[in-house]
């Protein structure tokens, strides 16, 4: 980091006394990345990395790629942003994942006989359960006791979609959660105090989430539940949309179509259900990419496809190392978890980090 653009992010708001929100955004560092290529290219750094870009951060290597395609020798975008959607695009498309994510969950279930839920129809479940939760009723037992609110249960569905490895236990949680069993506390996020979070002041500085009144509010909620009858909404999405309403500074990195040209090829995937990035996210991205990019798909569910499919690393090992990318329209098979596993590996062999990340359910 350098001295101004260090000393930009902390100069301190006049009201607040703190870093102002604004300039916690995808382009400063997007400036750091392109100071540290250069670096590199000056020889004054003794390393090459290799660039695999996941989520979130896309929108920052996405703005690199549009401001400086000839210094990119190669780089992966796994599990992909899109930056052109608008407030109700963004919305749709995360709900949808969301669902369809959750119906794999329950297909796989169906047809697993070691899955606690095999012979239930775990749609039918989730819809009991949130209906319990909005009338009040579903109360877990303790000192004092708990009781279970439906945002509760979106956020643990949504957290446990990240990997298919955790299914097991994901199907046990309901369980305990039906019976109102103390064991179900084990998949409620512990809040403790507080803390500097950057997540939402870069993410309402790259859309432009704020909407005209409560009634829009309302209204989205009613039409998105109609899209998902089961899981309603993305939990992530709502946090994202109600979390940057009134935000205090204009959007510096607004939404738009990207514009990219002069890169070498550059290799973008997804997965087919992916609650955090939907698939339909990658597929735009690289559609308005364009000529550079090489679309990959991972056929199962989850978020960072190399953690998830020994099929999609071996193609992004081997392009990242010689710069072949795979056949056009090339799909990786879905992986589907069949055992318990004591640690959260997936049944790639790799542990996949990205669970853990989830913390209060704002992360990508």
């Amino acid at each position: 980091m350098t001295d101004n653009t260090r000393t930009e992010l902390a100069t301190p708001d006049a009201e607040t006394g703190r870093p102002h929100p604004g300039r916690a955004v995808s382009r400063v560092v997007e400036g750091w990345v392109a100071a540290f290529r250069r670096k590199l290219s000056a020889g004054e750094l003794g390393w090459l990395p290799v660039v695999l870009v996941l989520a979130a951060v896309w929108i920052i290597f996405q703005s690199l790629n549009e401001r400086y395609p000839h210094r990119v020798r190669a780089m992966t975008l796994d599990s992909n942003m899109d930056h052109s959607l608008g407030t109700w695009a963004y919305q749709k498309t995360e709900t949808i994942a969301m669902e369809e994510s959750y119906g794999q969950f329950a297909d796989w279930c169906a047809r697993t006989p070691s899955c606690v839920l095999h012979d239930r129809d775990a749609r039918a479940l989730f819809d009991s359960l949130y209906q319990r939760a909005d009338a009040g009723e579903l109360v877990l037992p303790g000192d004092p006791p708990y009781t279970v609110t439906t945002q509760d249960l979106q956020s643990i569905a949504f957290g446990y979609m990240y990997d298919p490895a955790s299914w097991f236990q994901f199907a046990e949680d309901l369980a305990f959660l039906d019976a109102a069993d103390p064991a179900a506390a084990r998949s409620l996020k512990r809040r403790g105090e507080p803390t500097e979070f950057a997540y939402l002041p870069v993410m309402c500085q790259d859309y432009d989430f704020d909407v005209p009144s409560y009634a829009t509010l309302a209204r989205y909620e009613r039409e998105l539940a109609r899209l998902a009858p089961v899981t309603r909404l993305s939990s992530l999405a709502w946090t994202d949309l109600t979390g940057c309403q009134n935000w205090p500074t204009k959007v510096t990195n607004p939404p738009h179509r990207l514009r990219v040209d002069g890169t070498p090829p550059i290799l973008v995937t997804n997965s087919r259900y992916d609650v955090a990035t939907p698939y339909s996210w990658g597929s735009n991205a690289a559609r308005q990419i364009g000529r550079e990019a090489a679309f990959l798909t991972y056929d199962g569910v989850g978020h960072g496809d190399y953690w998830l499919s020994p099929c999609a690393r071996d193609a992004i090992d081997t392009y990242l190392l010689t710069l072949k990318t795979p056949r056009k329209g090339a799909h990786c098979p879905a992986v589907w978890p069949t055992g318990p596993s004591a640690q959260r590996q997936s049944p790639t062999g790799l542990v996949n980090p990205l669970p853990e990340l989830l913390g209060t359910g704002t992360h990508r």
